[in-house]
């Protein structure tokens, strides 16, 4: 069967292998891409906001690749100090692509996006809402011990 949907694991493995491959390596060029696939070299002209991924990061070197929090965010950080950006892969539901200057504020991005009950504002000329990221929590032992009698009520109940 094949997978619908990454999970933060499985983006977490990937940004592994990623790391591996593609450090220190410079963008060469940035094609539109279509719903399905990437575009090869053609004569169309590209979206605004190719042109604007175009202008921050070809000829950049790749410095950093990692997942932000224990979300499915990718972010790819390109050249460095003051100067760097960060090109930010939202892996939800239908995506988004992010790209921030060295501050982390929104310079472009693919698709807009507002929840006012939590308070964030993904737009172009705001700060991208790291604060709002989902962390990495450590469990103590204790709270292991707490939650194994659950689990295995549930289990019970499961018939597994």
């Amino acid at each position: 069967m094949v997978k619908q949907r990454m999970s933060s694991a499985d983006v977490a493995a990937e940004v592994a292998c990623l790391r591996q491959r593609i450090l220190g390596l410079r963008v060469a060029n940035i094609y539109d891409l279509t719903p399905k696939v990437l575009r090869e070299k053609s004569s169309e002209l590209p979206s605004n906001f190719c042109l604007k991924l175009r202008k921050h990061c070809r000829t950049r070197r790749v410095e950093a690749v990692r997942q932000l929090g224990v979300d499915r965010c990718v972010e790819l950080t390109l050249g460095s100090g003051p100067a760097a950006v960060h090109l930010i892969l939202e892996m939800y539901a239908q995506g988004n692509i992010v790209l921030t200057d060295a501050k982390y504020e929104v310079l472009t991005l693919l698709r807009s996006h507002r929840d006012d009950a939590r308070g964030l504002v993904i737009m172009a000329r705001h700060p991208y809402p790291m604060g709002a990221l989902r962390l990495a929590a450590r469990v103590r032992p204790q709270q292991l011990d707490a939650a194994a009698p659950a689990a295995a009520d549930y289990r019970g109940e499961k018939g597994w």
